[in-house]
């Protein structure tokens, strides 16, 4: 078996690492809300001022909302993997080069009362089971939501073409996988709680570095 690779920590570039973490959880957040509101009766009826909003902010996106569940996905997992790699550098100076969340999670040092929900949340995107809770295969890559090949979920369809209204000459294509107002209220729930609860970890890992130096004393 070869070596792992590993790339050195840059100490000074510690706030930036926290920061772009930060900012893909945040940037998933606001967009599974936006797509939570979008898929609800509230959010498109036409007396509603919620709705209006959303539908200048949304546009004239003529494609099912559904599928904006990928790009949302990727910017969490991508934030999960950035966090990962922020810890582990904190912790030892060092972290590996690769982007499988169930490596980086083995080797991160996590702790405290939330650590098992944290464990499960992260094991649950790897193996994408939000869309696929059947799946047994890690998206070692990370890239499942990036590219539509060259991931382990080659042989799954992800959208079928189905015979629209009428006649049946017309089609559409749709996700085989319905993403439900349940689904995304689930997803929102697991952005919230783990950047609220990897944020404290991290603050607990700087704090403690600090406390070593003298610095934080």
């Amino acid at each position: 078996m070869s070596k792992q690779k590993l790339e050195k920590f840059d100490y000074k570039r510690e706030y930036d690492w926290l920061i772009i973490s930060q900012s893909y959880f945040q940037c998933a957040l606001i967009s599974a809300r936006i797509l939570n509101e979008k898929l609800s009766e509230f959010a498109i009826s036409v007396d509603s001022p919620i709705g209006d909003c959303i539908k200048r902010i949304y546009g004239n996106y003529r494609q099912s909302p559904e599928y904006l569940i990928f790009p949302i996905l990727f910017n969490f997992k991508h934030g999960i993997e950035i966090y990962l790699k922020s810890i582990l550098g904190i912790q030892d100076a060092e972290f590996p080069k690769n982007h499988n969340l169930l490596d980086l999670l083995s080797k991160t040092n996590i702790k405290g009362n939330n650590k098992i929900k944290i464990k499960g949340i992260i094991e649950k995107y790897a193996f994408g089971r939000l869309l696929l809770p059947q799946n047994n295969k890690c998206d070692t890559e990370n890239q499942f939501e990036r590219y539509p090949q060259g991931n382990p979920y080659d042989n799954l369809e992800l959208f079928s073409t189905i015979p629209d209204s009428g006649d049946g000459n017309n089609t559409r294509i749709m996700p085989v996988s319905i993403v439900s107002q349940e689904k995304i209220d689930e997803l929102i729930n697991d952005i919230e709680f783990l950047y609220e609860n990897i944020r404290k970890i991290s603050s607990g890992i700087i704090k403690k570095e600090l406390e070593k130096t003298g610095i934080g004393k």
